[in-house]
């Protein structure tokens, strides 16, 4: 631990000196040589929920830490050696950080004689999200003496994790002028200390103090004149800067913004990058491609990187993102900016020339899948959001996994290339917002909702054909456990999300009200529509008027037969008295399998009559009515097709003339919510491997052997 303090002394920012093209003598490596290993994940997050005591895991490959933000005490600290790949860790009880040794963490600034310790913290945000890096602070830090007088200073607390480091920073901005003052912090878990401190002086008014400590990492940790990263831009042929920062322990590189801001034609950033280790020991390169204040397309675009001859390498890169600003207020981290996080661990000797490219609104020539974590600094609440999106010309569908806005899981859910909100003919842009949806909806026997606790995303693909997250936690009150599964393709027709989810029941559960998956949230679903229907690949069950809220159910125990179930929502009311195309919404059930009460169970629906300041109705799958407690051993397993369709043909300016012609048909009514269901139902006949799953169309190779897919069917 000591020995890694030194980084810090380095300087924010330090630039790079050491080109790659001086570095001779060096093996080339291809991406596969120095792709990062199984246990380079990271997670952050709240292990009793964002409404439970402020406990803020981080567990990673290699460490983990727990850290109480109000009080700004560390609890627990640990390496670990035996937890699973990324996926599976997703899964993980809160006890594999909660059960590691106690550590501490002291943070005291020196004023005179006088000795003000880190008391409590008022306000913790997530500033970055994703599967390499997570970068949380806490501001309002207050600090006292024994007396319990206060320092006139407004302090800032920040966790910089990576899978294998984990750094602190700490700034002061003092109130009033402050003579002689210094500020330390102290980092102990086990027998190991870290130390930071800052020159003693006298402090300014308003003048930011910081100290930074990396408190985990690997031994000897290079410098950034020993791993040397150099960038070039493939379009200009100009060099890229690129600086080693300290704190975050990554190499900027700055990404230009040369390319015009249209979004209604492929665009594509292309750097060539080259990362040298000319040390005798093999050793991690953090990346961060940077954009700032102008980053085109910002709201769908996917960041990848490919070797010399285009080729995607496959090492995952995540995409963190903000666009928020406040022109009233400014705010550290507030947008616009873009930061592409990735991870190579070089062979020693050797080196690697790879391309980052950025794509925007498309990829090919189809309009591209893109999922993020979106930091909402600027916007304010400053939790994790997800934004999922199809092209680049606003969001599609977003996620609110700790449902912090008070709302619903499922947010902001939009039609693709129709008229845009607050426009009459207007194209490329935001279109408007037709409501959410929900998973778990448990209400307990005293009718409190069970919120899911403990939540953790796994960014498995973030684009650019099919994005590909989980989210894994337990109800509140720890009896029923739940992993969701989002994935958004890319599309030139309409938004389609598909969900699935595995709940599983750990203890006795009776409950007042249980919904598995709402269209049309309680708290999220501020638009009318005309009618409900339902059926199956044999048509039309049952046509219905849609009622209008109540706060009650309508109807129960709908029954959902066939291969194909589907619900159409439709004659919706615009809610844009501005203008902008509306949209209906309909739910398609791709497979089902549960056990309620001990026994196999079909899927059931209900209609709930919700009123989210607008009186309106949703469709919730449920138990059968019958079923009024749930037992261990208990569980649902269903996957889901959410669609989102134009009303009119008018409506829609995409290139897809099969759904333009369809709509002209069947316009504003239950048949083209039919028509996906059906029209997707693929007859899939697979040699040589195994068919997992029918839509979309996953297959599984039993050996190396050739594989022959034959596909009936589809749209």
């Amino acid at each position: 631990f000591v020995a890694l303090v030194c980084i810090c002394c380095l300087g924010l920012g330090a630039p790079i000196r050491v080109p790659g093209a001086e570095v001779t003598g060096l093996k080339p490596v291809s991406a596969g040589e120095c792709a990062p290993d199984l246990r380079d994940y990271t997670f952050m997050w709240w292990a009793h929920g964002w409404r439970g005591a402020k406990v803020r895991c981080y567990q990673t490959g290699r460490y983990g830490l727990a850290m109480d933000t109000a009080a700004m005490r560390v609890l627990r600290f640990g390496t670990l050696d035996q937890v699973p790949g990324y996926e599976a860790a997703a899964s993980l009880p809160n006890d594999v950080v909660l059960g590691l040794p106690e550590a501490s963490l002291e943070i005291t600034v020196h004023v005179g004689a006088k000795v003000y310790r880190c008391a409590s913290g008022a306000y913790p945000r997530l500033i970055e999200s994703g599967r390499f890096v997570q970068r949380s602070d806490v501001e309002g830090v207050v600090f006292k003496d024994e007396q319990g007088g206060t320092l006139a200073a407004e302090g800032r607390f920040e966790l910089v994790a990576w899978p294998d480091r984990l750094a602190a920073q700490v700034d002061i901005k003092p109130h009033g002028a402050l003579r002689q003052a210094r500020a330390s912090l102290r980092f102990r878990a086990g027998a190991s200390t870290v130390t930071g401190e800052s020159p003693p002086g006298d402090w300014p008014q308003g003048q930011i103090q910081t100290i930074d400590a990396v408190l985990f990492g690997p031994p000897g940790e290079p410098g950034p004149g020993e791993v040397a990263v150099t960038a070039q831009d493939l379009t200009t042929k100009a060099a890229v800067p690129v600086r080693y920062d300290p704190v975050g322990g990554w190499f900027r590189v700055a990404v230009p913004s040369l390319l015009p801001e249209r979004t209604d034609v492929p665009q594509l950033d292309r750097l060539r990058v080259c990362a040298a280790n000319p040390s005798a020991s093999p050793q991690a390169v953090r990346l961060c491609f940077a954009k700032e204040d102008a980053v085109p397309g910002i709201t769908g675009l996917v960041p990848m990187l490919r070797d010399t001859d285009g080729f995607p390498v496959g090492i995952p890169v995540q995409i963190s993102k903000n666009w928020h600003r406040q022109a009233e207020r400014r705010q550290r981290y507030e947008g616009p900016w873009l930061h592409a996080f990735s991870m190579l661990r070089l062979p020693a000797r050797s080196q690697v020339e790879l391309e980052f490219s950025l794509a925007y609104g498309f990829w090919g020539k189809v309009p591209l899948a893109s999922h993020a974590q979106l930091c909402l600094v600027g916007w304010g609440v400053d939790q994790l959001w997800d934004q999922a999106a199809i092209g680049s010309w606003g969001e599609s569908i977003c996620y609110d996994p700790d449902v912090n806005l008070q709302r619903s899981m499922i947010d902001d859910v939009r039609p693709l290339m129709v008229r845009a909100m607050r426009s009459k003919d207007g194209k490329w842009s935001w279109t408007n917002n037709v409501g959410g949806g929900d998973f778990l909806v448990y209400h307990d026997e005293q009718g409190t909702k069970q919120f899911l606790s403990r939540m953790r995303t796994a960014y498995l693909s973030q684009g650019p054909n099919l994005t590909d997250v989980i989210y894994s936690g337990t109800s509140a009150d720890g009896r029923i456990a739940a992993t969701l599964r989002v994935s958004t393709p890319r599309s030139d027709d309409i938004n389609r999300a598909y969900h699935r989810f595995r709940y599983d029941v750990l203890r006795p559960t009776k409950f007042s009200r249980l919904a598995f998956y709402q269209l049309g949230a309680d708290r999220y679903n501020d638009h009318q529509f005309g009618k409900l229907a339902c059926g199956n690949e044999l048509g039309l069950t049952e046509e219905w008027p849609a009622p209008q809220g109540g706060l009650r159910y309508h109807r129960v125990g709908i029954a959902c037969p066939g291969e194909v179930p589907w619900f159409s929502l439709h004659e919706a009311k615009s809610g844009d008295p501005e203008g902008g195309a509306w949209a209906n919404r309909g739910l398609v059930i791709r497979s089902w399998k549960a056990r309620l009460g001990g026994r196999d169970v079909p899927p059931t629906a209900a209609c709930y009559g919700t009123d989210d300041g607008v009186p309106s109705a949703n469709i919730e799958l449920t138990p059968p009515p019958e079923v009024r407690e749930l037992l261990p051993g208990d569980y649902i397993e269903g996957f889901v097709e959410l669609v989102i369709l134009p009303q009119f043909a008018d409506d829609y300016y995409g290139p897809n003339e099969n759904l333009r012609q369809s709509l002209g048909k069947q316009a504003n009514t239950w048949q083209p919510v039919m028509r996906q269901a059906v029209g997707t139902h693929l007859r899939i006949a697979v040699d040589g491997g195994c068919l997992v799953q029918r839509y979309p169309p996953v297959v599984a190779l039993a050996d190396a052997r050739d594989v022959e897919v034959r596909i009936t069917g589809g749209l």
